[in-house]
């Protein structure tokens, strides 16, 4: 009995998909063994079939990002770029994901802190009380 070829994924002696591999000689006459043998083998068949995309079937996109946005984020691709090789695309992933917040969370806070305070507090609508200050004292 010649040893199966190792398989590439595994350090192990599974032999790769698609090898019918030898059955030991102590296992031959097994019936469990054979019979699971008989199930798996075109079980496993059509799950690799079954892995296969049809060409009616979508392919899946690498980023799913419209043109415009695209052309927006490509000079920082381009500047995160050598980053991005050495940190495994974290340094343009945080940035994007800052910039993200800022737009989303800091920016509107601003804008409504602005509106009250230039455009509901000035009409006299929201008061603040101060302290009263007499003349020599703090």
């Amino acid at each position: 009995m010649t040893s199966p070829e190792l398989s590439k994924a595994r350090l192990d002696l599974r032999p790769p998909a698609g090898v019918n591999p030898e059955i030991p000689s102590w296992a031959k006459n097994d019936y469990v063994l054979n019979k699971w043998i008989q199930e798996e083998r075109p079980r496993r068949r059509r799950y690799l079939k079954d892995q296969q995309l049809e060409a009616w079937e979508p392919l899946p996109r690498s980023q799913f990002e419209k043109p415009v946005f695209e052309a927006f984020n490509k000079p920082f691709r381009k500047l995160f770029a050598p980053l991005n090789a050495r940190f495994n695309n974290k340094p343009l992933h945080y940035f994007l994901v800052t910039r993200r917040v800022v737009s989303r969370v800091f920016v509107p806070m601003w804008i409504a802190h602005y509106f009250v305070k230039y455009h509901i507090a000035a009409k006299g609508n929201i008061t603040v009380s101060k302290p009263l200050v007499y003349p020599g004292g703090k």
